[in-house]
Order: C-alpha cells, then structure tokens, then sequence
C-alpha cells in the first residue's frame, strides 16, 4: 500500500485548518447576528483576525475562503455600525 506523500498531507491539513478558521468565523457571524451592538463592542479586537483568516482561507482553498467572506459580509449587513469603529 502506497502512502500519499508530505504535499498532499500538507495540503489536507491546510484545508482542514481553513474549515476550522470558517466555522469560527461562521460562529462569530452567527452571534454579532443574535447581539445587539452594545454587547459587541469588546470583540472589535477580533476584527483583524477575522480578515487574516479570510484571506488565508483564499489562499489555501478559493471555495473555503469565499464562505469565509460571505460569513463576514453578513456580519457587516447584520450589525454595520460593529465595523465603523
């Protein structure tokens, strides 16, 4: 039996990690949804992180990534006046 090589494992962890950076973001996105503005205010911290696992994700996997976006589009639809600051 053949074993797939150090690439192709490279590559399934990358794109196991992206889904684990979109679930977190899907969850993040999920709740400022459910948050009123005020509450939310100590997460802005998050907001860089978010963007960098986002463009991470498109880095590793197109697909993943761009669900990775839409979830923050969402946010930003949901609660707007989150990302003014």
């Amino acid at each position: 039996m053949q074993q797939p090589n150090d690439s192709t494992n490279d590559k399934n962890k990358n794109k196991n990690f992206a889904r684990i950076r979109h679930a977190a973001v899907e969850s993040f996105a999920s709740y400022v949804e459910q948050t009123d503005t005020r509450s939310l205010s100590p997460f802005s911290d998050l907001i860089p992180i978010m963007l960098e696992a986002i463009l991470t994700n498109l880095r590793v996997d197109p697909d993943i990534g761009e669900e990775t976006l839409n979830s923050l589009s969402n946010m930003v639809e949901a609660d707007p006046k989150f990302f003014k600051k």
